[in-house]
């Protein structure tokens, strides 16, 4: 084998090694076993055995241009999943923000914007404190 196809294995099985890992995520508690178990489930089309050797970036293994490809359309969708999932918590967060600022403001301005009759101060509305 040549140095140029031996170094471009390397990196391939390089690249194989990080996406599995990639797709496996981190739980709190984990052990590689059940990383590679839930990467296997998730990646679906290779076994257990695969991802396994995949995980260890086992030399004697060759990673086709179709497992490369799938591995990486499952990690960039994943990718893509975590953005939306971190873009959500940002909006709930400040969706929160503003329902407290909301709650903190005086109330009977925003009554006075949308009915004329909280308009006056409260004693010309009957409030007696």
């Amino acid at each position: 084998m040549s140095e140029k196809s031996s170094e471009t294995k390397l990196a391939a099985l390089i690249e194989v090694q990080a996406l599995v890992r990639d797709i496996a995520g981190v739980e709190p508690g984990d052990t590689i076993k059940r990383q590679i178990s839930r990467a296997a489930r998730r990646i679906g089309f290779m076994s257990a055995s695969r991802v396994k050797d995949c995980w260890y970036a086992d030399e004697r293994i060759r990673v086709r241009a179709d497992e490369l490809r799938g591995l990486r359309e499952i990690a960039n969708a994943n990718d893509k999943a975590e953005e939306a999932r971190e873009e959500f918590a940002k909006l709930e967060k400040r969706v929160q923000l503003l329902e407290a600022a909301l709650r903190l403001s005086d109330a009977d301005a925003y009554r006075a914007l949308v009915d004329p009759q909280w308009a006056g101060s409260r004693e010309d509305r009957g409030v007696v404190d």
